[in-house]
């Protein structure tokens, strides 16, 4: 995917494609399914959809998490679909998180990787904070595209990647210090 624009927290895409023709109703209506194909997904570049951005998991949860202790982030690899119309046919692009970059909020460099995470205890991505502050973590998602063309069978893979950033909620990274107290 390119072409892409942002308002808010949402991304929204137009989609590129390489075809071998301008006009692919120039000859007429398509007879092959190929032609079928390249004439729908010359069409398609011109719509655009709406990703949503992979939301954010923190934990331990309560907006509240320990300076000097692990803190466990985890998204949810949700594949997103959009259907439409498209030269009398139903159109459905498909799009897959392939890649997430997390930004915790710090001055720590951002983490990538292709595993969304998990909660506890099967936990794959942690962060230990350094100091007390209010934080945001980020998490921009990669993501690639397919489409199902009504008629054709199968699905075509849509060239380029769409990128979305969520934005989480603040976390407070405190410290607390233990303190002996008289026995009863």
């Amino acid at each position: 995917m390119s072409q892409c624009s942002s308002l808010g927290d949402r991304l929204y895409c137009g989609i590129e494609f390489e075809l071998n023709s301008d006009d692919p109703w120039a000859a007429g209506p398509p007879e092959e399914p190929i032609d079928i194909v390249a004439a729908v997904l010359a069409r398609i570049e011109l719509a655009t959809f709406t990703i949503e951005p992979s939301p954010i998991h923190v934990q331990p949860a309560g907006g509240q998490v320990l300076v000097g202790m692990y803190t466990i982030f985890y998204t949810e690899p949700v594949v997103q679909r959009f259907s439409t119309r498209l030269l009398d046919r139903r159109v459905v692009l498909e799009v897959e998180p392939v890649q997430y970059v997390w930004d915790f909020g710090d001055d720590t460099a951002p983490v990538t990787a292709t595993d969304p995470g998990q909660a506890y205890p099967q936990h794959t991505i942690t962060h230990t904070y350094t100091s007390p502050a209010t934080v945001t973590p980020e998490l921009a998602t990669r993501w690639v595209g397919r489409v199902w063309i009504e008629g054709i069978g199968g699905w075509f893979a849509v060239r380029g990647q769409g990128l979305t950033t969520g934005h989480g909620t603040p976390i407070e990274t405190i410290t607390k210090q233990n303190r002996l107290v008289a026995g009863e």
